[in-house]
């Protein structure tokens, strides 16, 4: 093997662990971003595409491209994305970029051949439309959107990529698309498990940056590449919230293909309660809005067989959703159970009370992965809470001081704001000495928790954890110390209503292994049915070997109903894990299928797909 191969295989490691997030292209732990993404927007240019190209470059499957000269070079070695990515993923992208271009301009050193892609008539005619620099069949570029981190989904090369910028240019593609044929593929920022792929043309949204507050009528008007980080950002600086999914992901892609919820969907709703009105590009190429008295009725759930999904209504150039007032009383508060019905059963009280602005129960990967600065501390901390506390679910609800107080009478036990930063900042030695000799202060027990997060107990805790930025400092990288000690010293990234409106730590779910989720809408009457369900997919993992968990649980429409994730782990570089939780996946989607027969109000994720513009009540209540 040439010893520029070589170079780049010593990386691959790290660019393989790279999750697709697309965390690299929002700037959420105010370092900025990737300068060279900003200028150029195509994936390629942002740390993720790097990595992607990285891979492709060591396993022959792109030549060098006069593209791929410019996207090496580009780079500024800025080290932003390290600082960014280790805070998520512990990767150091930065290895990956040297290596990039170390590899560049050796080949070029040696006058290797740098090849130009032919231009065809229709990537000739693409960019009459959005411009030279906005269409491209370059294979630099093109890999970058050609893998998604589902086991379910191969990787597929499209023979374009082109990136327009307002609702005209989108037209314009799609009739030319349609005009020669070419099946075409809209794209956000490409962070969902299963991806945007296709052969034929890929049409990146993320230039449609449009984005209006109108802080009279509560509402926001964004274009189809606004992020659910810059939206939440900019509704911050006017005083409200919008419900948002992941940091990364397009609002409007959310909104339409997953029906998109969170934890404030408990108060706030889904799919057609976000919105007020949009505009979309048919499949022929007309626009139209979704108040118009003539367009097609969204609104309405096109009801098919299980796993069969309904077609695209088109694509989604603008949008108009709803924003909502911000209190200066929030806090968030957790409730911690041992046993899974019981938590269940508190999360169907809080949303049948509607108490509170959001609520949901977390399992034991999500609030021990969130919060920990790294993976390890993360495994310390799940077993500390599982096997010496007892705690395997956690109840999240936040609200104003009222829900407080109430949450406060109903439980047994709680984790206020104050404890929480306690823990939060405490996280390395709550499982080391400190922690160990705090807890032998109590008697063995499965509820342990019941003592120590007593109320009165919170200032002997915190004395004997010394909570600061400094114990997160302590268990990272060395060079990532002062970072990691300015970071935690702000004060939202211990603030339960800050972390959960931004969500910027659900990245850190794949930190290891990547994972890929069932998502249930289901009813919440029958909580041994959900009980069930779970177990039954925890069966489906266990059999393909497969590290499986419940993911949450999130009560909307007052309690009668519920979105559920339970999620299933995978070594996305290792060819046999992919193979087992693609298994698991079929499967466990098989499963679903058998059961929404049989329990009424059962839906699976899939069966949303693509409508996630409907009234909920066509979907949740047939």
């Amino acid at each position: 093997m040439e010893l520029e191969k070589v170079e780049l295989e010593k990386v691959k490691s790290i660019a393989k662990r790279c999750a697709h997030f697309g965390m690299c292209k929002i700037d959420f732990l105010g370092t900025g971003v990737c300068p060279s993404g900003i200028e150029h927007k195509y994936v390629s240019y942002y740390p993720q595409g790097r990595m992607e190209i990285t891979n492709a470059l060591a396993d022959g499957i792109i030549p060098v491209t006069e593209r791929l000269v410019d996207i090496a070079r580009s780079c500024t070695l800025c080290g932003i994305c390290d600082k960014q990515c280790y805070f998520l993923m512990e990767l150091r992208p930065m290895k990956v970029m040297e290596a990039l271009r170390e590899y560049i301009e050796s080949y070029i050193e040696k006058n290797k051949p740098v090849e130009r892609p032919e231009e065809d008539e229709i990537v000739r005619n693409l960019r009459v439309v959005v411009g030279s620099e906005w269409a491209t069949n370059d294979p630099a570029i093109l890999i970058t959107y050609s893998g998604a981190r589902s086991p379910v989904s191969p990787r597929r090369i499209p023979k374009y990529v082109v990136m327009p910028v307002s609702t005209q240019e989108l037209v314009e593609i799609i009739k030319m698309a349609n005009e020669y044929r070419v099946p075409y593929v809209p794209r956000g920022t490409g962070t969902s498990a299963f991806g945007a792929l296709g052969e034929g043309i890929i049409i990146d949204l993320s230039r449609m940056k449009t984005l209006e507050i109108d802080p009279e009528n509560w509402s926001a008007t964004i274009g189809a590449g606004i992020t659910a980080f810059e939206l939440q950002r900019e509704a911050n600086e006017h005083g409200m919230r919008a419900n948002v999914a992941e940091p990364a992901a397009c609002v409007c892609a959310n909104i339409i293909c997953t029906n998109l919820h969170s934890l404030f969907s408990h108060a706030y709703g889904i799919g057609a309660d976000h919105y007020i009105d949009a505009e979309i590009v048919s499949k022929d190429g007309k626009v139209f809005r979704m108040n118009d008295k003539d367009a097609p009725n969204l609104f309405s759930f096109n009801r098919l067989p299980p796993g069969i999904q309904a077609p695209s209504p088109g694509i989604c150039a603008q949008m108009t959703v709803k924003l909502y007032p911000m209190m200066d009383d929030e806090e968030g508060i957790l409730i911690p159970f041992s046993d899974f019905h019981e938590a269940l059963a508190m999360t169907r009280e809080v949303g049948k009370r509607r108490i509170g602005i959001a609520a949901g129960v977390l399992g034991s990967e999500h609030f021990s992965m969130f919060p920990s600065p790294t993976f390890k501390v993360s495994k310390e901390f799940k077993h500390l809470l599982k096997d010496n506390m007892g705690v395997e679910y956690m109840v999240m609800v936040l609200g104003d001081k009222y829900d407080m107080k109430t949450i406060k009478e109903m439980a047994d036990v709680t984790l206020d704001q104050k404890m929480i930063n306690t823990q939060l900042l405490s996280l390395p030695r709550l499982y080391g000495n400190e922690g160990i000799e705090l807890l032998s202060q109590f008697s063995e027990g499965e509820q342990r928790y019941k003592m120590i997060f007593k109320e009165e107990m919170a200032p002997i805790v915190e004395m004997s954890l010394s909570p600061s930025p400094d114990n997160i400092a302590e268990v990272v990288d060395e060079d990532m110390k002062d970072f990691f000690r300015e970071v935690y010293s702000k004060p939202e990234m211990t603030n339960l209503v800050w972390l959960n409106t931004f969500r910027i730590l659900s990245a850190r779910l794949g930190r290891n292994h990547t994972f890929v989720a069932t998502v249930l809408w289901c009813p919440l009457d029958n909580l041994d049915r959900i009980v069930e369900i779970c177990e039954a997919l925890k069966s489906i993992g266990d059999k393909y070997n497969v590290r499986n968990e419940f993911g949450y649980l999130v009560p909307v429409d007052f309690g009668k109903r519920a979105v559920m994730e339970y999620e299933y782990y995978f070594d996305q570089a290792d060819d046999q894990e992919r193979e087992n939780a693609k298994n698991a996946t079929i499967e466990s989607a098989d499963k679903m299928a058998t059961l929404m027969q049989e329990v009424k109000g059962l839906r699976s994720g899939e069966f949303v797909v693509s409508q996630g513009l409907s009234r909920r009540e066509n979907f949740l209540y047939t």
